[in-house]
Protein backbone atom coordinates (compact mmCIF):
# COMPACT_ATOMS: atom_id res chain seq x y z
CA UNK A 1 0.00 0.00 0.00
CA UNK A 2 0.61 3.89 0.26
CA UNK A 3 0.58 6.82 -1.76
CA UNK A 4 2.49 7.73 -4.86
CA UNK A 5 5.05 10.30 -4.40
CA UNK A 6 5.16 13.66 -6.05
CA UNK A 7 6.17 16.68 -5.82
CA UNK A 8 5.20 19.92 -4.34
CA UNK A 9 5.59 23.41 -5.16
CA UNK A 10 5.61 26.25 -2.89
CA UNK A 11 4.09 29.75 -3.79
CA UNK A 12 3.47 32.86 -1.28
CA UNK A 13 -0.10 32.79 -0.87
CA UNK A 14 -1.33 36.45 -1.98
CA UNK A 15 -4.75 37.26 -2.27
CA UNK A 16 -6.23 39.79 -4.93
CA UNK A 17 -4.81 43.51 -3.87
CA UNK A 18 -7.80 45.51 -3.25
CA UNK A 19 -8.20 48.36 -5.10
CA UNK A 20 -9.62 51.82 -4.30
CA UNK A 21 -12.25 53.32 -5.94
CA UNK A 22 -11.56 57.01 -7.81
CA UNK A 23 -13.62 59.62 -7.77
CA UNK A 24 -14.57 59.38 -11.39
CA UNK A 25 -15.74 55.80 -10.63
CA UNK A 26 -17.48 56.86 -7.33
CA UNK A 27 -19.40 59.45 -9.54
CA UNK A 28 -20.46 56.93 -12.14
CA UNK A 29 -21.17 54.35 -9.86
CA UNK A 30 -23.71 57.07 -8.43
CA UNK A 31 -25.35 58.11 -11.76
CA UNK A 32 -25.76 54.75 -12.90
CA UNK A 33 -27.88 53.86 -9.03
CA UNK A 34 -30.01 56.87 -9.66
CA UNK A 35 -30.78 55.92 -13.20
CA UNK A 36 -31.58 52.54 -12.04
CA UNK A 37 -33.52 54.15 -9.09
CA UNK A 38 -35.49 56.09 -11.85
CA UNK A 39 -36.05 52.77 -14.15
CA UNK A 40 -37.39 51.07 -11.09
CA UNK A 41 -39.34 53.60 -9.48
CA UNK A 42 -42.84 52.83 -11.84
CA UNK A 43 -42.13 49.22 -11.04
CA UNK A 44 -41.98 49.08 -7.13
CA UNK A 45 -45.91 49.85 -6.62
CA UNK A 46 -47.04 47.41 -9.79
CA UNK A 47 -48.89 44.43 -8.68
CA UNK A 48 -45.76 41.73 -8.41
CA UNK A 49 -42.99 44.39 -8.34
CA UNK A 50 -39.80 44.35 -5.81
CA UNK A 51 -41.14 46.57 -2.93
CA UNK A 52 -40.66 45.72 0.22
CA UNK A 53 -38.16 43.23 -0.56
CA UNK A 54 -34.83 42.80 1.31
CA UNK A 55 -31.71 40.93 0.69
CA UNK A 56 -31.52 37.30 2.78
CA UNK A 57 -28.99 37.27 5.20
CA UNK A 58 -26.36 34.53 4.56
CA UNK A 59 -26.51 32.59 8.13
CA UNK A 60 -23.30 31.75 9.90
CA UNK A 61 -22.19 28.78 8.57
CA UNK A 62 -22.49 29.51 4.85
CA UNK A 63 -20.05 33.03 5.90
CA UNK A 64 -17.75 31.01 6.73
CA UNK A 65 -17.93 28.48 3.60
CA UNK A 66 -17.96 31.76 1.60
CA UNK A 67 -15.06 33.19 3.11
CA UNK A 68 -13.31 29.50 2.79
CA UNK A 69 -14.23 29.46 -1.46
CA UNK A 70 -13.52 32.77 -2.03
CA UNK A 71 -10.07 32.26 -0.55
CA UNK A 72 -9.03 28.72 -1.91
CA UNK A 73 -10.86 30.30 -5.11
CA UNK A 74 -7.08 32.00 -5.74
CA UNK A 75 -5.42 29.27 -5.56
CA UNK A 76 -7.66 26.14 -6.65
CA UNK A 77 -4.66 23.71 -7.22
CA UNK A 78 -2.94 24.43 -3.38
CA UNK A 79 -3.18 21.53 -1.41
CA UNK A 80 -1.34 22.41 1.38
CA UNK A 81 -1.07 25.90 3.29
CA UNK A 82 1.99 26.85 5.30
CA UNK A 83 1.22 29.41 8.25
CA UNK A 84 3.68 28.69 11.07
CA UNK A 85 1.69 30.16 14.33
CA UNK A 86 -0.94 31.34 11.75
CA UNK A 87 -4.29 29.95 12.01
CA UNK A 88 -5.98 27.69 9.76
CA UNK A 89 -8.60 28.44 7.55
CA UNK A 90 -11.62 26.69 8.62
CA UNK A 91 -14.61 25.72 6.05
CA UNK A 92 -17.37 25.84 8.62
CA UNK A 93 -18.05 27.30 11.98
CA UNK A 94 -18.08 24.32 13.81
CA UNK A 95 -16.20 24.51 17.06
CA UNK A 96 -12.99 22.60 16.61
CA UNK A 97 -11.36 20.03 19.49
CA UNK A 98 -9.56 21.70 21.92
CA UNK A 99 -5.70 21.47 21.10
CA UNK A 100 -3.68 19.26 23.36
CA UNK A 101 -0.35 21.14 24.99
CA UNK A 102 3.24 19.48 23.92
CA UNK A 103 3.56 16.25 26.07
CA UNK A 104 7.50 17.19 26.52
CA UNK A 105 7.61 21.13 27.65
CA UNK A 106 3.76 21.65 28.42
CA UNK A 107 3.86 24.50 25.79
CA UNK A 108 0.92 25.11 23.87
CA UNK A 109 0.65 24.02 20.29
CA UNK A 110 0.24 26.38 17.45
CA UNK A 111 -0.87 26.06 13.94
CA UNK A 112 1.95 24.96 11.60
CA UNK A 113 -0.15 23.78 8.14
CA UNK A 114 -3.20 22.71 6.63
CA UNK A 115 -4.19 19.66 4.11
CA UNK A 116 -6.75 21.24 1.65
CA UNK A 117 -9.45 19.15 0.01
CA UNK A 118 -7.71 19.31 -3.16
CA UNK A 119 -4.71 17.04 -2.03
CA UNK A 120 -7.72 13.75 -1.87
CA UNK A 121 -8.00 13.55 -6.15
CA UNK A 122 -3.54 14.88 -5.66
CA UNK A 123 -3.06 11.70 -3.47
CA UNK A 124 -5.38 8.76 -4.72
CA UNK A 125 -8.06 9.78 -7.92
CA UNK A 126 -10.36 6.55 -6.06
CA UNK A 127 -9.98 7.15 -2.62
CA UNK A 128 -13.06 7.11 -0.27
CA UNK A 129 -12.68 9.58 1.86
CA UNK A 130 -13.20 12.61 2.44
CA UNK A 131 -12.54 15.61 4.65
CA UNK A 132 -12.87 19.10 4.57
CA UNK A 133 -9.36 20.33 6.12
CA UNK A 134 -6.66 18.60 7.98
CA UNK A 135 -4.80 20.96 10.15
CA UNK A 136 -1.82 20.30 12.01
CA UNK A 137 -0.45 21.74 15.17
CA UNK A 138 3.13 21.24 16.80
CA UNK A 139 5.34 22.77 19.10
CA UNK A 140 6.92 26.23 19.09
CA UNK A 141 9.81 24.75 20.85
CA UNK A 142 12.65 23.10 20.00
CA UNK A 143 12.04 20.07 22.63
CA UNK A 144 11.43 17.33 20.15
CA UNK A 145 15.22 17.65 18.97
CA UNK A 146 16.68 14.33 18.14
CA UNK A 147 13.20 12.69 19.40
CA UNK A 148 10.02 12.04 17.32
CA UNK A 149 7.36 13.04 19.26
CA UNK A 150 3.19 12.70 18.48
CA UNK A 151 1.79 16.43 17.04
CA UNK A 152 -1.99 17.20 16.80
CA UNK A 153 -3.82 16.54 13.69
CA UNK A 154 -7.81 18.09 13.69
CA UNK A 155 -9.83 16.74 11.10
CA UNK A 156 -12.45 19.19 9.94
CA UNK A 157 -15.14 17.49 8.32
CA UNK A 158 -16.66 17.38 4.93
CA UNK A 159 -19.74 19.21 4.94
Amino acid sequence: GGFRPFYLCFEEERPKAKRKITEREKKIIEDMQKEMDKRAGGDKKEEGGWDGEKYEDIPQADKSFVRFARRVELHPEQVLRYDFGGRPLRMSNAPASPVPICPRCSRKRVFEMQLMPALISVLEPNLRTEWATLSVFTCPAPCSKGVYIQECVQIEAAI
